[in-house]
């Protein structure tokens, strides 16, 4: 007996299920899953205009915020893959994963944004300003969105770069099927409850910083 080979695609799956449930509280601001998923689909609409495309890396470089979950979503939906970046790594570094990775786009956040824009200029690659691509949810914006209704789950949904500490540090190719089920594990370790919610005390950048945020996702939790 064989599992499914896709699934709907996550978030907006979520959003159907469970659309006012509570999935996202940064400082003072919280969103709903319909928020959230509205939210995503304009940042992603905002990506496919500045050339994001299916299979593209798309590196990603910033603090935790509500705009990194969004771009997060937002660059697996349009079929990209993301490459979350160390924010504590030297300029000459991050332009070494960036090449590594094969990135086509690198977007950041405000306090890292003349980095990547000298990166970018030094590899070809194309510089967005975070802010840039996670605007407010607008009509116009999540029109023109391609929402993915089912992911395979050999498709792969990010690249995490391992610590290096004998060497280079190596891209870590991670699939739908990777993350899922190292949810699943978890789910089956710690228990599920209702009104659980995750502290996302991790770098969204690191392995268990972005499995939070993919797990709260699927669990429907904030």
């Amino acid at each position: 007996m064989t599992g499914p080979d896709s699934l709907p695609e996550w978030l907006g799956q979520r959003a159907r299920l469970t659309p006012d449930r509570l999935a996202l509280l940064f400082r003072s601001q919280c969103w709903t899953f319909a928020e959230l998923d509205r939210s995503v689909e304009a940042a992603a609409g905002q990506l496919r205009a500045k050339g994001v495309g299916e299979g593209d890396r798309v590196a990603l470089l910033g603090q935790n915020s509500a705009a990194f979950v969004q771009a997060v979503h937002a660059i697996d939906r349009l079929g990209a893959v993301v490459v979350p970046l160390n924010v504590r790594l030297s300029e000459a570094e991050l332009a070494w994963q960036s090449s590594d990775s094969g990135a086509r786009f690198l977007v950041a956040d405000e306090s890292r944004l003349a980095v990547a824009q000298s990166i970018a200029g030094a590899r070809g690659v194309v510089a967005l300003a975070l802010a840039e691509v996670t605007p407010a949810a607008s009509a116009a914006a999540a029109e023109a969105a391609e929402t993915r209704e089912r992911v395979p789950l050999a498709r792969s949904h990010s690249i995490i770069y391992t610590s290096g500490t004998t060497g280079r540090p190596k891209g870590a190719v991670l699939s739908h099927g990777n993350h899922l089920w190292s949810a699943v594990g978890s789910a089956l370790n710690l228990g599920l409850s209702g009104d659980d919610r995750w502290l996302a005390c991790m770098p969204l950048f690191h392995v268990g910083g972005l499995a939070i945020l993919l797990r709260s996702i699927l669990y429907g939790m904030a």
